[in-house]
């Protein structure tokens, strides 16, 4: 079981919480600051507070082919910000299905674009020491492991990846702080959880769990379903029954993949000051940026975040303002857009 210390905190009060990649490296707070909010305790009743509809337009904009997983994420973490206890997580949130990047994508929205402070642990087949995960390190402003973080801010969010395979130390002290939201150290300390985040996946029964996904809408009927999906197929009991919310993420389509590269190319083309036309993207430049989604090789014109920039660069010094991208015979061309802007 490794722990990846992703993130640091910025500030200790209340009001705002704003992480950086970079550790023990103080960021400004971002502007809007929505998801914080509502990991917020004692948000005041008349304050500005985020929405089931933009939560998930929020992860939406970064996750594809998972709408509805998303919606019923979205949903459930809301609905317990407005209905749980203050001294209790905010959720505990278990991820079946086989899109492990739909997970990630979704942990590293909450990590990055809305500045939670968020830490990360996997369980691989051998048996980790409940240590690793909940000892206390002396450096206490480096957090390093899940009780480090917890400690810093009790609103964190905390992917545990392969949940089925932790051993019953470390299974037995997380649900115990589930239902008490008071994390037990290994030193012994009690940590408040108060307001945190589980995000749990697993990859028991996946093919069963997006079949599901791909032919049941009714957020309440796929949480039942896929509860008795993972019973049958071995997957712990006492961990379902700390679970607030099972996600069936289904299979990702071609049409996803299109997508979230196309997305993905026009994320690229703005910071230089340039619009991408409408479907201005050649489809043999969106098949190469797709080929490590599909588990493919590149083909020898792989198209480089290097080149692209630079031809974006030039471009731009070029006077355009609105671009469609071609594959010409020695890489990528960035050309002006066919269309004018209506209206203009």
């Amino acid at each position: 079981m490794t722990v990846q210390d992703a993130t640091q905190p910025l500030r200790a009060g209340r009001d705002a919480l704003c992480l950086d990649r970079t550790p023990l490296t103080i960021v400004q707070r971002f502007p809007s600051n929505l998801l914080t909010k509502a990991f917020i305790v004692t948000t005041p009743t008349d304050e500005s507070t985020l929405s089931a509809d933009e939560l998930a337009t929020l992860i939406k904009m970064h996750v594809f082919g998972q709408d509805a997983a998303i919606d019923t994420f979205a949903a459930q973490a809301i609905r317990r910000r407005d209905t749980r206890p203050a001294d209790r997580p905010l959720g505990v949130f278990l991820f079946a299905g086989p899109d492990g990047f739909g997970i990630n994508r979704i942990y590293e929205c909450l990590q990055t674009t809305a500045g939670v402070n968020a830490v990360r642990a996997s369980f691989s087949g051998a048996v980790a020491a409940a240590d690793v995960l909940f000892q206390v390190s002396e450096a206490a402003d480096a957090p390093h492991t899940v009780a480090d973080f917890y400690k810093v801010d009790p609103r964190s969010v905390a992917l545990l990846d392969n949940i089925d395979k932790a051993n019953p130390d470390i299974m037995a002290r997380l649900q115990q702080a589930w239902s008490t939201g008071l994390l037990r150290s290994s030193q012994g300390d009690d940590i408040s959880i108060a307001g945190g985040m589980f995000l749990l996946t697993t990859r028991v029964a996946s093919t069963a769990i997006a079949e599901l996904a791909r032919r049941e809408s009714d957020p309440d009927r796929l949480h039942i379903e896929s509860l008795k999906i993972l019973l049958d197929a071995g997957f712990p009991a006492p961990v379902l029954t700390s679970i607030d919310r099972i996600v069936c993420l289904r299979d990702i389509t071609l049409d996803d993949h299109f997508r979230s590269a196309y997305r993905g190319i026009a994320e690229a083309v703005a910071p230089h000051g340039l619009a991408l036309e409408a479907g201005g993207v050649d489809a043999r430049i969106l098949i190469e940026f797709m080929a490590p989604l599909l588990g493919g090789r590149a083909t020898a014109g792989r198209v480089t975040d290097e080149a692209l920039a630079a031809c974006l660069a030039e471009a731009r010094a070029q006077g355009m303002t609105r671009v469609r991208l071609i594959q010409g015979e020695s890489g990528v061309l960035v050309v002006p857009a066919m269309t004018p802007v209506t209206g203009a």
